[in-house]
């Protein structure tokens, strides 16, 4: 490689050539006089094949793969030609045999760079013609058949814009002449858009289009549908704002033909190693039926949604989160702009807390508000404030063998005396959703408000036994109940009274537990020592709980008759009741787990692998010691297992060991009666069946992403389900699940069952084309339930999805076509749904 510095002036000497040896590298050329050309800077060239020298017309030649670099600019091409006398670079492409370009010039200004055929340039003013542009700008791709070159601007002729980064456009914008001003805007003459090679009708007099790096405001296209109840519809579009580097907003609409409409606002902010989050603010006017009609019904909605997540890092000891779900019982059933999860969600939780950890002692403080809306029962719970103090587990005699070699089980067990403390203080307000509303706080608070502290402690240790088979974990747990209600019944008259009384209660109660837990290993093998094994692993345990009567229950008399029935003070108490009557349970739990374990090539460390045959199952089952009758609980057995790592199991049953006579229960055994272990009352078979198929191995090697591309990445990870994966051929996704429920129904012996199916996933039609799928099967009712079908298109920079919903209330299609960000086309990901909803 031949490399040669060249400085201001220009040559003089012979009139020959002056050809560079090829093992020469030339640092300086001596001939070169500073005084007529009036650069101001170096100038920087080279080249790999050879470089040539006319003094007199004070010209260089550069031959193969040339450089040359001149503050800030540079300028890369198979051949160019440097006019010292005129600051001036001529370049030109690499030619194939039939002269096409094969090769471009590449003339990089700062963070500008531009590709072209050929160009002519003045590297002093910067001004220059430049033929067969090709130019990107963040996601903007300008391509121009001739141009001209100025300091902060290119004028062309005869140019297309687009955002497809492919060197033929699936689509662009023809322009005859046109301004592009970098990181600015460009502005054009007449423009029309053209999709693949054919013009279509979408014309302007003149074009602005922005092309500022970065976010940048403009208008969102929005999806379009049709709706058997709402009619013709256009949703989410709208405006869509930046403010500054650290937030975002769009404001969007929806317009249905039959007179609905709502409005929204999304606010996105994010302030990096610190905190983010999005707020989403609706309403809506849903009117079904007409005005002249009996059925016309017309609902306002709106809906409130705010999430907060703040750094680990930012502040250690010290976080605040905020997930808040709250609007009107019926907006995702009336509103029609809404997810096929909200509108099938019963309830909406929200949850704004703040925790303050002492760093290097055991005491954490946490607050919250919260909220639980449920949809079905149209009741609503806040609870504000709640505060809880908590002291971690600490060890008060642990100096008992802190210098002790091999210390004794009594003192280890002293030693690993744990002991933990909370209080938590709490309010909560619950009433139904038609009861809240600012002209009715006093009420609210006065009537619906239930408060108190809960104090909990809790001593436990463990302890190796019988040569450190056994493990025995003793344990006394005590709760205490701060109340300012209580609840007060008299009998006056020939009427039950009930009165709430305000002021200072309390209750307490306490309980012992001790368990004693061992494992039991078996092994079977064949009769070659080598052959594959049979493990079988049985872990019993038996519990023994104690509990005192803590009764704190009175007596009212409810009827002339003198009937006395037992209530207690604290049946309003936010933290419960004490518990009534004493008990002294022994309990015994048998898990088993069988593997097989054979030799294998492939786990190079141990040699063996483990194949599950059944990972849990498990038998429970409580004898009441104190009790004079019935003391035997149910029988409960469960199950678990996952076959070949995509088929999970679980199953669950419930075993009443009494027999019942005409619906009554009775002392009797089932057993006695030789009619099994048990009545079985409860069965439930859950089968979830999950495939996804090997992804394919992309055509192109990915692109180096940037720090911003990197980050929008692990948002597409942490929400993959809302993303549309095409090197991904096939996705199912399906679950099985039988119940059995068997009850009395007075004396008749009644048995409850609910059988379903559903599947979910999707499938590659083509590589670029494919299907999903959602619905569930009401064996029972013997019908489909919500059903949706999504066709999702990739057309590069293009995405095309449309959304059917065959039936039910929500009986409609949507189709949604628009423009792909470059980190989707780079990662040939399409959103299923808007960003909005991600968090």
């Amino acid at each position: 490689m031949y490399t040669v510095f060249g400085y201001y002036g220009y040559a003089q000497g012979d009139t020959n050539t002056l050809k560079v040896r090829e093992d020469t590298t030339v640092s300086k050329v001596d001939t070169i006089d500073q005084k007529g050309f009036d650069l101001e800077s170096e100038v920087n060239y080279k080249a790999i094949d050879s470089i040539a020298f006319e003094p007199d017309n004070q010209l260089i030649f550069l031959y193969g793969k040339a450089v040359v670099t001149y503050e800030g600019q540079t300028i890369k091409a198979e051949f160019m030609q440097i006019d010292m006398k005129n600051n001036k670079v001529m370049a030109r492409g690499k030619t194939d045999s039939t002269g096409k370009v094969i090769e471009k010039v590449n003339y990089t200004d700062g963070e500008n760079s531009i590709d072209a055929s050929s160009l002519e340039v003045d590297i002093k003013s910067k001004k220059g013609k430049i033929k067969e542009v090709f130019t990107s700008d963040g996601e903007m791709y300008v391509h121009m058949e001739e141009a001209k070159k100025h300091p902060n601007e290119v004028h062309l002729r005869n140019g297309k814009f687009t955002t497809c980064s492919n060197e033929k456009p699936h689509y662009h914008f023809r322009m005859r002449k046109a301004i592009v001003i970098p990181d600015d805007k460009i502005v054009t003459g007449p423009v029309y858009m053209v999709v693949g090679k054919i013009p279509t009708p979408l014309a302007l007099p003149f074009g602005y289009f922005p092309n500022k790096k970065g976010k940048v405001r403009g208008i969102l296209i929005p999806q379009y549908g049709d709706s058997p109840t709402y009619g013709f519809f256009l949703q989410n579009g709208g405006y869509y704002l930046p403010i500054g580097k650290k937030m975002d907003m769009q404001f969007l609409g929806d317009v249905y033909s039959r007179g609905s409409w709502a409005l929204k606002n999304i606010t996105r902010y994010k302030l990096r190693y610190r905190f983010n989050g999005n707020v989403n603010l609706s309403f809506s006017q849903f009117r079904t039926g007409e005005k002249e009609f009996p059925d016309f019904q017309k609902s306002n909605e709106f809906f409130i949604r705010w999430t907060h997540n703040q750094d680990p890092k930012s502040r250690p000891g010290s976080r605040f989160t905020a997930n808040v779900n709250f609007g009107t019982q019926t907006n995702f059933q009336n509103n029609f702009n809404t997810y096929a999860q909200d509108y099938l969600s019963s309830s909406f939780q929200s949850n704004v807390s703040y925790t303050r950890t002492w760093l290097g002692t055991p005491f954490s403080l946490s607050t919250n508000l919260r909220h639980n809306q449920n949809r079905l029962a149209k009741t609503i719970t806040v609870t504000a404030p709640e505060l809880t103090l908590n002291v971690n587990r600490f060890f008060p005699l642990g100096v008992l063998t802190k210098n002790k070699v091999s210390p004794g089980v009594f003192a280890r067990g002293l030693a690993n005396i744990g002991v933990t403390m909370s209080s938590n203080m709490r309010n909560d307000v619950s009433a139904g959703d038609s009861l809240y509303s600012f002209s009715n706080i006093n009420t609210l608070i006065n009537s619906h408000s239930r408060n108190g502290v809960k104090h909990n402690a809790a001593v436990s240790t463990s302890m190796k036994l019988f040569g450190q088979r056994f493990t025995f974990n003793p344990s006394v747990n005590m709760v205490e109940r701060w109340y300012f209600q209580s609840l007060n019944k008299t009998y006056i008259g020939s009427e039950l009274q009930t009165d709430t009384l305000h002021g200072f209660t309390r209750n307490f109660e306490y309980s012992y537990n001790a368990s004693l837990t061992t494992r039991i290993f078996g092994m079977y093998s064949g009769k070659k020592s080598s052959g594959p094994r049979l493990r079988h692993i049985l872990t019993p345990s038996i519990n023994f709980a104690y509990r005192p009567n803590f009764d704190f229950t009175e007596q009212v008399q409810v009827d002339s008759a003198g009937t006395f029935v037992s209530y207690s003070p604290f049946d309003l108490g936010v933290f419960g009741r004490p518990s009534t009557g004493e008990s002294g349970t022994i309990g015994i739990s048998l898990v088993n787990s069988l593997e097989l374990k054979k030799r294998s090539l492939q786990d190079t460390i141990t040699g063996f692998v483990k194949i599950p045959i059944i990972e849990n199952f498990q038998v429970n089952a409580n004898y009441d010691l104190v009790k004079d009758s019935l003391n035997l609980s149910n029988i409960q057995f469960s199950a678990r297992n996952t076959f070949f790592k995509v088929l999970n199991i679980v199953y669950s049953s419930v075993l009443d060991p009494y027999y019942y006579e005409n619906g009554v229960i009775t002392r009797e055994y089932y057993w006695n009666k030789g009619k099994g272990l048990g009545r079985v009352t409860l069965n439930n078979l859950a089968v979830n069946y999950t495939f996804k198929a090997k992804a394919r191995k992309p055509k192109e090697k990915p692109k180096e992403l940037t720090a911003d591309e990197e980050e929008e990445l692990e948002s597409i990870k942490k929400n993959n389900n809302a993303y549309v994966d095409f090197d991904v051929p096939l996705t199912i996704s399906a679950g099985y699940n039988l119940n059995f429920n068997r009850v009395f129904q007075g004396t008749l012996d009644t048995v409850l069952m609910t059988q379903s199916i559903g599947l979910r996933g999707d499938i590659g039609i083509t590589r670029k084309m494919k299907l999903g799928y959602n619905t569930n099967y009401d064996f029972v009712a013997k019908k489909l339930s919500y059903t949706e079908l999504s066709l999702y298109y990739d057309l590069h920079c293009w995405e095309f999805s449309t959304t059917v919903i065959p039936f039910g209330p929500r009986k409609s299609y949507v189709i949604t076509l628009n423009v792909k960000a470059s980190i989707l086309q780079d990662l040939r990901l399409q959103r299923r749904r808007s960003w909005v909803d991600l968090d």
